[in-house]
């Protein structure tokens, strides 16, 4: 199946010259003593600039709404090579879950 969008919101102003989109090719949650999230997402720049730093934040909420745990992620790191116009970058979220879970946000924390 085609990848489906995930919604992000930027956490400060978003930079003009930069965008991308982020998607999820699966979401699963498994159950073997413990619930685990496993989701493979793709990001994908779609701005005419290398994106040289991407950082999300997964925040995971409760049936009551109540955070349960967030999650760093660096799709681009400073250090590493930046993401050039239309590059795909994989991301691999598994994280253990309370079986309470309900949903998750996803913001932008850092892009350059």
């Amino acid at each position: 199946p085609a990848p489906t969008a995930v919604p992000y919101a930027w956490d400060f102003a978003k930079p003009a010259q930069l965008s991308f989109e982020l998607a999820a090719r699966s979401e699963n949650f498994t159950t073997n003593f413990k619930t685990y999230f496993d989701a493979e997402w793709v990001a994908t720049n779609t701005s005419e600039t290398a994106i040289r730093g991407l950082k999300l934040q997964v925040t995971f909420y409760d049936s009551r709404n109540k955070v349960i745990d967030t999650r760093d992620l660096y799709v681009v790191s400073t250090r590493g090579a930046p993401m050039l116009p239309n590059e795909k970058r994989p991301i691999r979220l598994f994280k253990e879950v309370s079986e309470d879970y309900a949903r998750y946000e996803v913001a932008v924390l850092e892009a350059k």
